[in-house]
C-alpha cells in the first residue's frame, strides 16, 4: 500500500532525464539524416537497368534524340548537371547525344559503337546498323505494324553512333526499334521504346484503280503493277515492283525512255527517294524498301526522260574528233546550245587518261552542261552506237568513244532532253503468305 492508504502502481512510468533524451532524439535524427543522404547518393549514382545493359553490350540500342532535344546518358547526377550544363560533359563524365537536325519529324537513333567497360563514364560501348549492308533498322508500332528502314549514318565520333530513322509507322502512340540482324546473329538488347514523337491525326489516303495512265505531250504513261513485300528474302526479284508501259500514237515505246528516278511516299510523311536496283526499264522498276508500311495508298512519282526519238534542235553533231594516242589528251572549246542549256566540249582523252581519280580504259571525250534547276537529261552516242544516259550532276561527264582506235576520226552526238514527271496514287499488291509480314 501507498502512503495513505493508496495502492501502489505496478510499472512506473519514470521520465527520463533531459540530457539523455536530447542525446536519444539527437541520434535518431542523425541517423534519419544520414539515411535519407545515403538515399540521396544512391539516387544520384543510380543508372538506369536498360541504359546500363546498354552501356555493357556491343551494339546495343542507347536512346533516340528527336529535333534538336539532346540524349544524356548516365548516373542521375551527371543528367542533372548536363541537362543545364552541356559542355561540363568531359568534367563530369556522362554522354551528351544531339542530333544534327532541328524538325521534331527528324529521328536519331544512336548505338554503342566501341565496347567500353561500364566503370567508365566518358566512353561508350557501341551500336546495331551497318550501312548499307545486310543489317538494318526495323521499326514496329504498337499494332504490330513493321517497316523496315535504313538508316543512314550521320553522326560518328568515335563513340556512340547516330542513323537517322529515315521512316517509320507514324499512327500509333509507341514505336520499337530493334536491330535487324544477320543470319546467326543475336538480336536480344537490340531493342528499344519510346513514345511516338509525331503522333496525330493522318489521313487515309484513297487509291486509283490499276491500269492508272498519265498523259504527257501525247505519250501516255501507264502504271499497271504495283507491288510489295513478294519476297522475304533480299532476292533479285525482291523489293517494290512498279510496272509502266509507254504508248506513243498508240504503239509500244517503252525502249525509247529511260527511268531517272523514282519516290514513294505515304499520308503519314514517309518518303523514299530508292536508288534504282539496276533497273531502268519501264516495264519493270525494282526499289526499296522489300516492303512498305501498311497504308491504304501510296503517291508514286516518276521521272523518265527520253532515250532516243529526240527532235532535231535537242541535238548537237560533232565530225572528226580525233581520238589522241592512250595516257594522252587534246585540249578542245568547243559549244552550243541545246534546249537553252550550254554545253561544252572541253577536250578529248586517249585510254588510260585519269577522269575524277579513275581510269578510262576506252577514250573519252570531257562535256560540261549547264543546267542549274536540274530540268534535262544528257544523252551520247559515238559512231553507229544508241544513244546512252549521261549523268552530268557533277558538272562535268566523261562520255566514252567506245572501241574507237587512236587517230581515226570519230562523230560524236550529244542530246539534251528534258524531264518528264508524272505521279500515281495507287495500293500496292502485298504478299498473301503471313510469314512475310514484319512481326
Amino acid at each position: 500500500m501507498g502512503a495513505g492508504g493508496t495502492p501502489a502502481l505496478r510499472g512506473e512510468i519514470r521520465v527520463l532525464p533531459g540530457s539523455l533524451r536530447r542525446k536519444l532524439l539527437n541520434g535518431g535524427a542523425a541517423l534519419a539524416l544520414f539515411t535519407a543522404l545515403l538515399g540521396v547518393v544512391a539516387m544520384a549514382l543510380w543508372t538506369d537497368p536498360r541504359e546500363a545493359k546498354a552501356l555493357k553490350t556491343q551494339g546495343a540500342l542507347l536512346g533516340v534524340t528527336v529535333g534538336s532535344r539532346p540524349l544524356i546518358v548516365g548516373t542521375n547526377w551527371q543528367k542533372a548537371v548536363l541537362s543545364l550544363f552541356p559542355d561540363l560533359q568531359k568534367h563530369v563524365g556522362g554522354v551528351v547525344l544531339s542530333s544534327p537536325y532541328g524538325t521534331p519529324e527528324r529521328m536519331v537513333v544512336w548505338e554503342n559503337t566501341r565496347f567500353v567497360p561500364a566503370r567508365t563514364s566518358t566512353g561508350l560501348p557501341a551500336i546495331l546498323i551497318s550501312n548499307p549492308g545486310p543489317k538494318g533498322l526495323i521499326a514496329v508500332s504498337e499494332d504490330g505494324s513493321a517497316l523496315r528502314s535504313l538508316a543512314p549514318r550521320v553522326h560518328w565520333s568515335g563513340g556512340p553512333t547516330g542513323y537517322e530513322v529515315t521512316s517509320y509507322p507514324r499512327r500509333g502512340r509507341w514505336i520499337t526499334l530493334r536491330g535487324e540482324p544477320e543470319a546467326g546473329d543475336e538480336a536480344d538488347g537490340l531493342a528499344l521504346t519510346f513514345q511516338n514523337p509525331v503522333i496525330t491525326t493522318y489521313p487515309v489516303w484513297k487509291p486509283e484503280p490499276l491500269p492508272a495512265i498519265r498523259e504527257v505531250d501525247s505519250v501516255k504513261f501507264v502504271l499497271d503493277r504495283f507491288a510489295t513485300g513478294l519476297e522475304a528474302k533480299p532476292t533479285p526479284d525482291a523489293g517494290t515492283t512498279l510496272g509502266l508501259r509507254v504508248l506513243e500514237r498508240g504503239a509500244p515505246a517503252g525502249d525509247r525512255w529511260h527511268v531517272e528516278a523514282v519516290q514513294i511516299s505515304d499520308a503519314t510523311g514517309n518518303a523514299w527517294n530508292p536508288e534504282l536496283d539496276g533497273s531502268s526499264e519501264l516495264r519493270s522498276i525494282r526499289v526499296p524498301p522489300r516492303r512498305l508500311p501498311d497504308e491504304a495508298a501510296f503517291d508514286i512519282k516518276v521521272d523518265v526522260a527520253r532515250l532516243t526519238g529526240f527532235h532535231a534542235r535537242e541535238v548537237w553533231s560533232i565530225p572528226g574528233l580525233i581520238v589522241p594516242k592512250p595516257k594522252s589528251g587534246t585540249p578542245l572549246r568547243l559549244a552550243h546550245t541545246l534546249n537553252g542549256c550550254r554545253v561544252e566540249v572541253t577536250a578529248i582523252e586517249g585510254a588510260g587518261a585519269k577522269s575524277k581519280g579513275w581510269t578510262s580504259r576506252t577514250p573519252f571525250v570531257r562535256v560540261r552542261v549547264s543546267d542549274p534547276e536540274k530540268r534535262f537529261f544528257l544523252r551520247s552516242r559515238s559512231g553507229s552506237q544508241p544513244f546512252a544516259p549521261e549523268s552530268a550532276d557533277s558538272g562535268e561527264v566523261a562520255v566514252s568513244l567506245g572501241k574507237a582506235k587512236p587517230g581515226s576520226p570519230v562523230r560524236l552526238q550529244l542530246a539534251v532532253t528534258p524531264r518528264v514527271s508524272f505521279e500515281f496514287r495507287a495500293a500496292p499488291q502485298k504478299p498473301a503468305d503471313p510469314s512475310l509480314r514484319l512481326r
